[in-house]
């Protein structure tokens, strides 16, 4: 028997809002009407031909809200570089050390493979185009800031992470340089300060101090343990753990500090 292929339908639109990513995931689902509205950044591609269906079968449950999995990094072609660590993977736009290994809540998703029902938007509206990366300016955290405002209005909604639902997304060459990851930790310091304001109190960092008093240490004390065994790299990775921690840190406290000056 021949097989059967459903025909699909490609509609490339401009960004007809605010410019930034927010901005242009706005305008998509303005031009959306199905019953649920995946993302895939224009730098990724789905890990098999079963990312729709496997996205879909996590939507079987009516409780879950949105879906979003993983992404592995596309360094095209070429090896990351040594003094990496895969803690900060999100860095880079990819998964990183700490997710969930089988299907489960989560607070928030990677931005580059999400997705959400079509009704949430409806009800609270679109992502802040407050935020949302625009030009070379690595400024983020409106995934993270929409899943809490969802979780809030929606307090019994669900929102999965499933690991079978896999993007490779593309490292630029500018993204392999210290200097971007130091200007990414900072921002996203500055970012979480916001998150952190909008979020319910309890919640609103619970996943950063788990990173914080867990992942990272962790990871450390595995760079060191290289090291030791005589991978010179595994020392680089644990220092830069701590350098990429310490850059966050300054970032929050710089945006947490410019609230206050502000009122």
């Amino acid at each position: 028997m021949a097989a059967r292929h459903s025909s699909i339908q490609i509609n490339v639109v401009s960004n007809t809002l605010k410019h930034g990513l927010s901005g242009a995931r706005n305008t998509g689902v303005s031009w959306c009407d199905g019953d649920v509205v995946a993302f895939l950044d224009d730098d990724a591609r789905a890990g098999d031909v079963y990312w729709i269906a496997t996205m879909m079968e996590d939507y079987a449950d009516p409780q879950v809200a949105g879906v979003g999995g993983g992404a592995t990094p596309n360094w095209d072609g070429l090896k990351p570089p040594a003094w990496f660590p895969k803690e900060f993977g999100w860095v880079i736009g990819c998964s990183c050390t700490g997710l969930p290994t089988d299907a489960e809540e989560v607070r928030n998703f990677i931005g580059c493979n999400v997705s959400f029902r079509r009704e949430v938007f409806d009800e609270i509206g679109g992502f802040s185009d407050g935020r949302g990366r625009g030009g070379k300016k690595p400024v983020g955290c409106e995934e993270t800031e929409y899943c809490m405002r969802l979780r809030q209005r929606f307090g019994s909604a669900r929102l999965v992470f499933d690991p079978n639902l896999d993007v490779f997304h593309r490292v630029s060459p500018d993204r392999r340089e210290f200097k971007y990851f130091r200007l990414r930790c900072w921002s996203e310091g500055l970012s979480k300060a916001v998150v952190a304001r909008r979020g319910v109190a309890q919640d609103s960092l619970a996943s950063e101090r788990t990173c914080t008093t867990k992942v990272l240490p962790l990871g450390v004390l595995r760079g060191l343990g290289d090291g030791m065994r005589g991978r010179v790299s595994g020392f680089q990775r644990a220092g830069v753990i701590v350098v990429g921690f310490l850059w966050t840190a300054a970032g929050y406290t710089r945006g947490r500090i410019a609230r206050s000056t502000s009122v």
